[in-house]
């Protein structure tokens, strides 16, 4: 009781025994929010490297061939007798160079199916060693599989190739380079590995950007190998149409001795 016989409250007293004392520190775990954020941003990224046509480079690029803005891109699709081959998106001069580099590569296929089987041509040396088998292009054939596994199997027949261009601060071609991976994951490697990209992106104030991109199918015989030599075709034709450099071959024939 206070002096004035009154009863005196503890403000103290109103809290729970278990919660009267100092709480423990707790240990951080998976739930909490940094370490949440940061596992997110990995998991998008990884499905992002997965999926490299969803990449922010040739998304600009398709919207510069859906606007009603005048621009050199335009969308491209080439059939087969398996359905769709190739879908692409750039300039028209490139699609016609893309498609002249698999016309010559069906035609080669073909010269070297051994009894009406044709191979798929193999991946470039850059690939990893265990994707260098030569691949019939029957094994891609649709087979009854389930619900689950479907979207998987559609993702894994696609393989992916772009173009890329670097460009002064005036928007200039400099640099043209092609790659199969995620095209921002491209502009970290050749800025890292190259000195020219390095200093047209830095002090030069340049850009980069992706000028042609191409989803081919396995399973209709656009394997990693078809769509080296399709990219690399594009290069080549830019290189010399407009006077720029290449940044480096990957020489996609080496292991068919062409």
């Amino acid at each position: 009781q206070s002096g004035s016989g009154q009863p005196r409250t503890s403000h103290r007293s109103m809290l729970g025994p278990s919660t009267a004392r100092g709480r423990p520190r707790r240990r951080p775990s998976s739930a909490d929010p940094p370490r949440r954020r940061r596992r997110a941003r990995e998991t998008a990224h990884r499905a992002l490297a997965a999926q490299p046509w969803q990449s922010p480079s040739v998304a600009a690029l398709v919207r510069q061939a859906t606007s009603k803005a005048p621009s050199d891109a335009s969308p491209m699709i080439i059939e087969g007798p398996r359905g769709t081959a190739l879908r692409a998106v750039g300039s028209a001069t490139d699609h016609a160079v893309a498609g002249d580099a698999l016309g010559k590569c069906i035609a080669e296929r073909k010269k070297n199916a051994v009894e009406f089987v044709e191979m798929l041509l193999p991946p470039p040396l850059t690939d990893h060693e265990d994707a260098r088998r030569l691949k019939p292009v029957a094994e891609y054939e649709d087979l009854p599989i389930s619900k689950g596994a479907t979207r998987r199997r559609e993702e894994s027949d696609l393989v992916f190739g772009a173009v890329l261009e670097y460009s002064d601060a005036f928007g200039k071609p400099k640099i043209v380079n092609s790659t199969a991976m995620l095209p921002e994951q491209q502009y970290l490697e050749d800025g890292r590995t190259n000195s020219k990209v390095s200093h047209l992106l830095t002090a030069g104030r340049g850009s980069s950007s992706v000028v042609w991109a191409g989803v081919g199918r396995r399973s209709a015989g656009v394997g990693e190998g078809e769509m080296a030599v399709i990219r690399e075709a594009v290069v080549d034709s830019r290189a010399e149409r407009l006077r720029i450099s290449r940044l480096r071959s990957i020489k996609p024939y080496s292991a068919h001795g062409w």
